[in-house]
């Protein structure tokens, strides 16, 4: 019969060379050589076949249709081109497959791994897949292949990302819209704000990638910048935002697989804990994650975030384990920076739960010696742990240090951390109520950053929810109230001073002079009928800061 199925393939295939010689759409060509694919009969793709799948796959991505893109690709690897031409249409596949699925484009470069360090790419073919290496984490194996961006032999392949101006950071940002060329440099930018001085621009920038990536319906991309725009979050205290949107760059993963999900992974764990929720923590934390997977930047997040949360439930021997797995694989790649991650006052303070204090101490003095301690974050963590293990006497004075410079990192939950530790010094230095008020302060702190577990660890006994409203006296008129009404301004100089700001530090926060900050607070002693800051109630809420004109 004509026409029937064994004739169906031949009738695609010259459907398709008919076409190809008329110049037709290369959408139709494409699609009887898919075609005649589908239908089972032989189908060797020869270099005009190739060309006309290649251009057919960049009309689909302009359509928005990755998937159909990379089935057309995937037929033309398996053309009888030659071997270059054949690794440029592997190299463009990963990149489109990194779309919708990361997994399945990690899992694409194994082979064209091998032939960049056999030297059979071109610097054509070198540059997308570098950037799909960095996509996945992997700088060290990225730096191999791009040798001159990391500069001297000894150089990490971390310090270009970590040492990059967040102005420069910015620009980038500010100036490339989203492609598969693009995807890449833009995320390390973000991961450079991350550790850069101003973590908080990462906020903005990550939501409107995010929010991007959705518009080019790439669920790849997507979970991309909804795992960095969490990491961002969880960095400046706000582990619901970063648990909400970790949880989304799971979801827009189509299979767990690969080295990516420990990414969103970690910041779930450590979002988890830090709230509080250990079960929920435990069901990413105790999952199997196979060791070839921890390698590049997931992989020590990831065991940073279990150790956490080992630490949070009593378990200082695994958390130090992890910890200390997490700095041989960051020396091991030559990514040890602690402004990605400062594993050794992680290590340091389980080493304190174990009574090692000598230990803690040395590798809090090795990161105060590393060029990293200069930035706030890095030196914030490292002077607590300083200060827990060195002479008593000086704790209160490098414990306020901590502080200061945790504050000006702009992590509330490490911030609450220090506050709480200088004011138990305080107190056993014999100044009881100014430790309380620091106290206190730490606790409100925390509890506005939503830490949970952090606030219990620092009044065990306060009451972390309001009572139930059947519970509570009727509230009075307005017109009958006791407690007199701050004004906006008053209140959010009452919120900073209550959270232990200076009023030097809340005059440059909220744009006034350090006079008007006095005047603000004596207002507000004279109006609650207090006489310091250590008096200041706990159910202050914060209001938005003013910006400047």
């Amino acid at each position: 019969m004509v026409g029937g199925p064994p004739l169906r393939p031949a009738l695609h295939r010259d459907a398709a060379r008919v076409l190809g010689e008329d110049r037709g759409p290369v959408l139709a060509v494409a699609g009887h050589l898919l075609a005649a694919r589908a239908e089972g009969g032989p189908l060797e793709c020869g270099p005009a076949e190739v060309a006309v799948l290649r251009d057919a796959a960049e009309e689909l991505l302009v359509r928005g249709d990755a998937r159909e893109a990379a089935r057309l690709l995937e037929l033309a690897a398996q053309g009888r081109d030659d071997e270059h031409v054949r690794r440029g249409v592997l190299v463009r596949l990963a990149q489109i497959t990194a779309r919708f699925d990361p997994a399945a484009a990690e899992r694409r470069l194994g082979e064209l791994l091998e032939a960049a360090r056999a030297g059979l790419l071109d610097a054509e073919q070198v540059q997308p897949l570098a950037g799909l290496l960095l996509a996945q984490g992997q700088v060290t194996e990225a730096a191999a292949l791009l040798p001159a961006a990391v500069g001297e032999p000894a150089a990490s392949p971390l310090d270009t990302l970590v040492d990059t101006a967040a102005a420069v950071s910015e620009r980038l940002l500010h100036s490339a819209r989203l492609t598969d060329a693009t995807v890449a440099p833009l995320a390390q930018a973000l991961r450079s704000l991350l550790c850069s001085e101003h973590p908080e621009r990462a906020v903005p920038w990550s939501r409107n990638l995010l929010e991007e990536a959705r518009r080019c319906r790439a669920p790849g991309w997507s979970a991309v910048f909804a795992a960095l725009h969490a990491e961002a979050l969880l960095r400046m205290g706000d582990p619901r935002g970063a648990y909400t949107h970790a949880t989304a760059a799971l979801e827009a993963l189509p299979e767990r697989g690969g080295s990516f999900p420990c990414a969103p992974a970690a910041v779930l764990i450590r979002a988890c804990t830090v709230m509080g929720r250990f079960t929920e923590a435990s069901r990413f934390a105790d999952r199997q994650v196979p060791r070839g997977l921890l390698s590049g930047l997931h992989g020590p997040a990831f065991l940073r975030a279990r150790g956490l949360y080992r630490l949070a439930v009593n378990q200082p021997h695994a958390a130090l384990a992890d910890f200390l797995e997490a700095g041989r694989l960051m020396e091991d790649g030559r990514v040890d920076r602690p402004a990605f991650l400062p594993w050794r006052t992680d290590a340091a303070e389980a080493l304190l739960r174990l009574g090692e204090t000598s230990r803690a101490e040395q590798l809090a003095l090795r990161q105060l010696a590393m060029a990293d301690a200069q930035r706030p974050y890095v030196r914030g963590v490292s002077l607590r742990i300083k200060a827990l293990t060195g002479d008593p006497k000086r704790r209160t004075a490098v414990l306020g240090q901590a502080v200061d410079a945790l504050h000006r990192s702009g992590d509330r939950v490490e911030a609450a951390r220090a506050m709480a530790e200088l004011g138990r010094a305080l107190q056993a230095d014999g100044v009881p109520t100014k430790g309380s008020a620091m106290i206190r302060s730490a606790w409100n702190l925390a509890k506005e950053a939503e830490a949970t577990a952090l606030c219990r660890e620092i009044l065990p006994d306060a009451p972390l929810a309001a009572a139930p409203t059947r519970d509570r006296a009727p509230a009075e008129p307005p017109e009958t109230a006791t407690t007199p009404k701050l004004s906006s301004s008053e209140q959010r100089v009452a919120t900073l001073a209550a959270q232990g700001l200076t009023n030097r530090e809340i005059s440059a926060k909220l744009y006034l002079t350090v006079s008007t900050v006095e005047q603000h607070l004596t207002r507000v002693y004279r109006k609650l009928q207090i006489t310091s800051r250590g008096d200041l109630p706990m159910g202050l809420d914060p209001l938005p800061h003013p910006t400047p004109a």
